[in-house]
C-alpha cells in the first residue's frame, strides 16, 4: 500500500546535533558512596554570572542530570565527565541558545539521562516548564502567525508531555494525510494546526507525532514588553497514532 501525503510541511524538531529531550530515560539512584551524598546537594536552576556561559550551562545541566539520578531507582556510578552537551541556537528567538545534556557512562552506550536548558547573553536556565522558556524570551513576542507556531513548535520539542531524544516530535504544521503502511510512520488522519493572533495574545493548536501516540497541544503566548508568558498543555491525544513506538 503506498502512503499518500497532500501538503505537507513537517517541522522536525531537531536543533541540536544529537535531539534533546528532558528527562531520564530509565529510573536509576547514584552509587551510594561518601562521595555522592546527592540527596542532600541544592541543585540550582538559575546561575549568576561568574564563568564562561558555557561553563555555567554546562554547570547547571549536571546539577540537573544529577538529581535525577539521585531521584531514581537504578544504582548508576556518577562521573560529572559523563555528561555530554550539545548546542544549537533557536530558529525564532534573536539570540536564545538551547543545550542538551546527556549523562553516558563506560557501561551504556546509548544515553542514560538527560536535561535541557536555555541561554542568552544576560543568563542561563534549566528548561522544565514554559515558564521557563518565556523568562529567557522575555523582550520577543511573535511577528506573525508563522513565528508563533515555530516557537510553540521549540516549546514540544524542550518541554512537551514526553520528550525522548531517540524519537523527538514532529510538528505538523500544514494539512497532511498518512496512511499507517507508511514505513516510517504509524498514523492515519487529517491535522492541521490553528494559529490566532488577537492584540498581544497568540493561540496554537497543533497536533505532533510522538512514539507511539499523537498529541494536540495548546499553547499561549501573551506578551506586554518586556513580560512574556508562555502555557503549554496537551489539548487531545491518540495512543497508537504517531511515530512507530519505541522499544524498552
Amino acid at each position: 500500500m503506498k502512503s499518500k501525503v497532500t501538503s505537507m510541511l513537517v517541522l522536525r524538531f531537531r536543533l541540536l546535533p544529537a535531539t534533546f529531550a528532558i528527562g531520564c530515560a530509565t529510573t536509576a539512584h547514584p552509587a551510594s558512596t561518601d562521595q555522592d551524598k546527592v540527596r542532600t546537594t541544592e541543585f540550582p536552576t538559575t546561575v549568576e554570572p561568574a564563568s564562561t556561559g558555557q561553563e555555567r550551562v554546562r554547570s547547571l545541566l549536571v546539577s540537573e542530570i544529577r538529581r535525577k539520578l539521585a531521584d531514581s531507582s537504578f544504582p548508576v556510578a556518577w562521573d560529572s565527565s559523563g555528561v555530554h552537551v550539545s548546542t544549537s541556537p533557536s530558529l525564532v528567538v534573536p539570540g536564545l541558545r538551547y543545550s542538551q545534556g546527556t549523562y553516558r557512562t563506560p557501561e551504556l552506550s546509548h544515553g542514560f539521562a538527560f536535561a535541557f536548558a536555555g541561554s542568552t547573553e544576560e543568563r542561563e536556565r534549566i528548561l522544565r516548564t514554559a515558564s521557563d522558556w518565556a523568562a529567557l524570551a522575555l523582550r520577543w513576542s511573535p511577528r506573525n502567525p508563522d513565528e508563533a507556531l515555530r516557537a510553540c513548535s521549540e516549546l514540544i520539542g524542550a518541554v512537551g508531555a514526553d520528550p525522548d531524544p531517540r524519537f523527538p516530535p514532529v510538528v505538523l504544521d500544514n494539512s497532511v494525510s498518512l496512511d499507517s503502511a507508511h514505513p516510517a510512520w504509524a498514523f492515519s488522519g487529517e491535522v492541521s494546526p490553528r494559529v490566532s493572533i488577537e492584540g498581544r495574545r497568540a493561540h496554537v493548536l497543533v497536533w505532533a507525532l510522538e512514539s507511539g501516540i499523537r498529541r494536540r497541544y495548546s499553547c499561549v503566548l501573551r506578551w506586554d514588553f518586556p513580560q512574556l508568558d508562555a502555557q503549554l498543555t496537551v489539548a487531545d491525544s491518540v495512543p497508537g497514532d504517531g511515530l512507530l513506538p519505541r522499544g524498552p
